[in-house]
Parts: structure tokens; C-alpha cells; sequence
């Protein structure tokens, strides 16, 4: 497997652009007692986003990562130091730029946990 890779189950559909941008999503509840003491209680493991930037140079391509995000597939992106992030596709967040050709630059928000 070769750097940048992203994967759309077992099948190379791009190429990552640039690096990835991690965002975290805290899942507790914060509460405030009548004395005034705050409470906060972890509900759950944070959710972890990754911001990517991704080439596609085929329409087939572009059409492979649309399916990956509807269907729910697992998709693989590696990094350029050959570090594999494994989550899925969060809903309505493709963008693309398209070209005539089919090729095409997208922007997507993987959800990894």
C-alpha cells in the first residue's frame, strides 16, 4: 500500500492531499449542584473527526468514495508517514470540484472511533 492512500473497502479510490485535521468531540455532561460544585461525567469515548482533502482521478473513483459515504464501508486513509486511519464517512459531507474529464478534488469528514 502505498503513502496517501485512501480506500474505500479493499479498493484504492484517491489520493489524500495534504495532511489530516483532527477534531474531537467530548461526550460528557457537565452539571452544576445547588451548593455550586460542577460536576462533570464522562458518557462515552470522545468522537474523533479527521478533516480530508482527497484527489479522485476518475469519475468511477469519485462515484466509489459517493458509495463508500451512502452505504457505510469502511474506508482506510494513509498518512504519509504510513499510518493507517480507519473510520467511516459521515453523512452529507462530501464536496467536490468536478471537472469535465471526471476527475475531481472532495473534501469529506471521516468519523473514527
Amino acid at each position: 500500500m502505498a503513502a496517501m492512500d485512501i480506500k474505500a473497502g479493499n479498493t484504492v479510490v484517491g489520493m489524500l492531499l495534504g495532511n489530516l485535521k483532527r477534531q474531537y468531540t467530548a461526550q460528557k455532561v457537565i452539571l452544576t449542584a445547588t451548593d455550586g460544585t460542577v460536576y462533570a461525567q464522562n458518557t462515552g469515548r470522545p468522537i474523533v473527526r479527521f478533516e480530508v482533502n482527497c484527489y479522485c482521478g476518475t469519475a468511477e473513483d469519485r462515484d466509489a468514495v459517493d458509495d463508500a459515504s451512502n452505504n457505510g464501508d469502511v474506508v482506510t486513509v494513509t498518512t504519509k508517514d504510513n499510518v493507517d486511519v480507519v473510520g467511516y464517512i459521515e453523512d452529507d459531507s462530501i464536496s467536490w470540484k468536478e471537472w469535465v474529464d471526471g476527475h475531481g478534488v472532495g473534501k469529506f469528514t471521516l468519523i473514527v472511533r
